[in-house]
């Protein structure tokens, strides 16, 4: 009976698995776009470095500055290149910065990493910006890094205190940051392979052997 329950719960684990490449798989691209699924392998453990490592490297044609998307929306990009493993920097890193637009309008804005896994910060929005707390927040495609219309985050907190020059705007990412396992690398080129090999098991606080390149990469702040 114990070995039954065991083979149960394998199966579903492997149910759940499927479903989540399913979904990925399935999420909406533009035509021209390539699209290759990478897994997490590991997630830094330091809480102001949003930074994760992935199954896919140069041999999989992999090239820094490429966007990273999950099924709901923008994660991050590729920030480092190893040979078989690449790291990712999150939108959520305090380094980093996208040129988004609300999709109400098209009013633009840049979302900046905030070091909180469930919050994005825009600076120097006028007090006569149309923005409100529910609206959706896309990726403009300005700066040439990310593909235009994709989500990245939904407006939270609106402040809009006359004493300040701007108003204080604060959007939660749309992608599930805390909740990744598999991801979309997205470029023009045909990857080599839609998959990856078998990869080990996801690893929180480790760290790779391939050093941090910490320079910013073009399209962050």
């Amino acid at each position: 009976r114990q070995r039954q329950m065991c083979i149960r719960d394998r199966l579903d684990i492997i149910k759940q698995e499927n479903e989540r490449l399913r979904s990925l798989l399935a999420s909406p691209l533009r035509s021209e776009l390539k699209k290759m699924v990478a897994e997490i392998l590991s997630v830094d453990s330091d809480p102001f470095s949003h930074q994760i490592v992935i199954n896919r490297g140069a041999s999989d044609g992999v090239y820094e500055g490429q966007p990273v998307i999950d099924a709901l929306g923008v994660v991050g990009q590729i920030l480092h290149v190893g040979q078989t493993t690449s790291r990712v920097i999150l939108i959520t890193d305090i380094s980093h910065a996208v040129p988004v637009r609300v999709q109400r309008n098209g009013l633009r804005l840049l979302a900046a990493g905030s070091g909180q896994i469930d919050r994005l910060n825009h600076n120097f929005v006028s007090q006569s910006a149309d923005i409100k707390a529910g609206d959706i927040l896309v990726t403009s495609g300005l700066g040439g890094k990310y593909p235009e219309g994709y989500p990245v985050s939904t407006v939270s907190f609106v402040n809009n205190d006359e004493a300040r020059e701007f108003v204080r705007v604060y959007s939660t990412p749309i992608a599930q940051i805390d909740r990744l396992r598999y991801l979309l690398l997205l470029s023009n080129e045909k990857p080599v392979s839609i998959f990856a090999p078998k990869s080990k098991p996801i690893k929180d606080n480790s760290k790779v052997s391939e050093s941090k390149n910490t320079s910013t990469p073009e399209g962050t702040n």
